[in-house]
């Protein structure tokens, strides 16, 4: 190589990335920005209360699965406490943990579907759009999206896998994928099991000619990610029967009653949905429609080869293209299973769709853009006209999807059981915590909290020493009291966090329970009826009589002290932080 080579080198290197850098950053900015003006909006006691109050523990040094339980979302409060631990404990920094990850899945899906050969401008428009679904219909640190997230870059490093031709690269991919799978198991079971077998059959397919080469990276990536959680468990000191029945059995009973019911009601009720809010699910239909007129080309290529040669051309080159198209199918079938298999809002279980869209763009331009007609004045105009309608259709039916979802979804915040309206939540500017200054208040018609009641129970706990257990849902109170968080639980929903009253798991839940106050000196209890009265339970229905041993003891020893809106403060007249002479300990 000639010294000036270098230089020219460098140059093409500089040419190549330096565009794609510029639109990666401003993706990045516009995900952040774009989720933090809707994430602020809006408080729903139950969901945006989980996150918070996990990372509070976390940094509080109470560890999972030994001081406290959850089915899903162990990775998603780690962040969030590294979060936390970095730039404060407020509302702005626990918004900001998810307009990250959105801003991240942004530049992903621009990476990703250059990796397809799609063009910065193309790659850029569905990046930006996929904003628009992935974590601003939540806004604020979900495992679901934390999921999703993890999920997709499964997919991306394992189509990265099969795209490049570098041995080292290909083997540091392989080894990386049983860990970002268990990244992705940790935050929720699904859809990550989905994602794990869509990788599992892409490297089977593609890579069967090194089987063993690819084995041995992924056993080594299996080993060092056992390994590590093998050394979490002993060092953390995680209690493998708490482990066993609210990480695996608990979740794996729901998964099971939801089956029945995905197979009897469900899977209808979704497609009747998703058909009468055809403004928000039409990609759906779109790429399903075009997925299956690819596959009729590739049939037609054999059925009619042998007359016409212009079909077996057509043929030749949808094959050479379907696997994008396959791809984007399988993307739209995971959202679908993952609506049908939780009990979220189907508006937030659809981040995928516009990269199926960008997938069924670039697949239909491959094989629409090398029509090979005899006569170049045919070719071309059959090039651009075919291209420009098929550009026409996906990228309008794109923007049309992207508004209605930003108006009907992000703007009116729906998937948090509400519907935010501006001028109607506008009204005199309401006092509330510090560290919730950045929150928008919105909240559920059935719940009666103001921020204002918000204030007067940390004023309280200003006021008065001792730890306070929460019968309710907005645990983000713990952090906001600088109190302890005493629930053996993250949060309340009989089945899935604690078992339900009637089950055999039951008794030995209440125990801890109450072993939960007595070893936090328990000295007030906080209900909070997130539902409005006569019903006054929590969100999952959840009330002072479901735990038998804590209602005597409230009826026994408890008086009321405050009343602030949904919330009702107890005092214990023999607290747990005094001895039996009455004597503070």
């Amino acid at each position: 190589m000639l010294p000036g080579d270098n230089i020219v080198l460098a140059n093409d290197i500089k040419n190549r990335f330096s565009p794609a850098i510029t639109l990666s950053f401003i993706l990045l900015l516009v995900g952040i920005l774009y989720c933090l003006y809707y994430g602020r909006i809006g408080y729903m006691p139950q969901d945006h209360s989980t996150v918070f109050d996990g990372g509070w523990r976390i940094l509080s040094g109470q560890v999972p699965f030994h001081d406290f339980t959850l089915p899903n979302a162990i990775l998603p409060i780690y962040l969030q406490a590294f979060i936390f631990k970095l730039f404060g404990i407020n509302w702005f920094v626990y918004c900001l943990h998810a307009a990250i990850f959105n801003g991240l899945f942004c530049v992903l899906v621009f990476f990703f579907l250059r990796i397809f050969g799609g063009t910065l401008r193309l790659s850029f428009f569905y990046a930006l759009l996929s904003g628009v679904v992935f974590y601003t219909p939540f806004g604020i640190p979900v495992q679901d999206q934390h999921a999703y997230f993890f999920t997709f870059l499964l997919i991306f490093l394992a189509c990265l896998s099969i795209r490049t031709s570098r041995p080292l690269l290909k083997q540091l991919i392989s080894i990386s994928l049983p860990v970002v799978t268990v990244s992705a198991f940790l935050s929720k079971q699904i859809p990550t099991i989905f994602g794990a077998a869509l990788v599992g059959a892409i490297l089977l397919v593609a890579e069967r000619r090194n089987l063993i080469a690819l084995a041995r990276s992924l056993l080594a990536g299996t080993l060092a990610a056992s390994l590590s959680l093998w050394a979490l468990y002993h060092i953390l000191g995680i209690d493998f029967e708490l482990l066993k029945v609210y990480f695996f059995q608990l979740p794996a009973e729901t998964g099971r009653d939801r089956m029945a019911w995905v197979i009897s009601r469900n899977f209808a009720d979704t497609i009747e949905y998703m058909i009468s809010h055809w403004q928000l699910f039409s990609p759906f239909a779109l790429v399903t429609m075009l997925f299956l007129g690819g596959t009729l080309l590739v049939c037609l290529r054999f059925i009619i080869s042998g007359t016409r040669p212009h079909w077996k051309a057509l043929g030749r080159r949808m094959e050479k293209h379907l696997f994008p198209l396959f791809l984007a199918q399988f993307f739209l079938l995971i959202c679908f299973l993952f609506v049908i298999l939780t009990n979220n809002q189907r508006e937030n279980g659809v981040p995928l769709i516009f990269i199926s869209l960008g997938l069924t763009h670039l697949s239909l331009q491959g094989v629409w853009g090398q029509d090979r007609s005899n006569d170049p004045t045919v070719r071309s105009l059959r090039q651009r006209s075919v291209l420009s309608l098929m550009s026409f259709i996906l990228i309008g039916s794109s923007l049309w999807c992207a508004w209605n979802f930003d108006r009907r979804v992000n703007a009116t915040r729906m998937v948090h059981d509400f519907i935010y309206k501006k001028k109607t939540n506008e009204g005199p500017q309401q006092e509330k915590p510090g560290a919730l200054s950045f929150l928008v208040w919105g909240a559920p018609k059935s719940y009666r909290g103001t921020p204002e009641h918000f204030l007067r129970i940390v004023d309280f706990f200003q006021r008065h020493t001792g730890n306070f257990y929460l019968l309710g849902d907005s645990s983000v109170l713990y952090a906001l009291t600088g109190r302890l968080s005493v629930n053996p639980v993250l949060w309340f929903h009989p089945g899935e966090t604690l078992p339900r009253a009637g089950s055999p798991l039951f008794p030995a839940f209440q125990d801890r329970l109450m072993e939960a106050l007595r070893k936090y000196r328990v000295r007030y209890i906080v209900i909070e009826g997130s539902r409005a009265a006569p019903y006054n339970f929590t969100w999952s229905k959840v009330n002072l009589a479901y735990f038998p041993a804590l209602d005597d003891l409230v009826q026994k020893k408890g008086h009321e002290l405050e009343h602030f809106g949904p919330f009702t403060i107890i005092e214990l007249i023999m607290p747990f932080d005094t001895d039996p002479a009455g004597n503070r300990k």
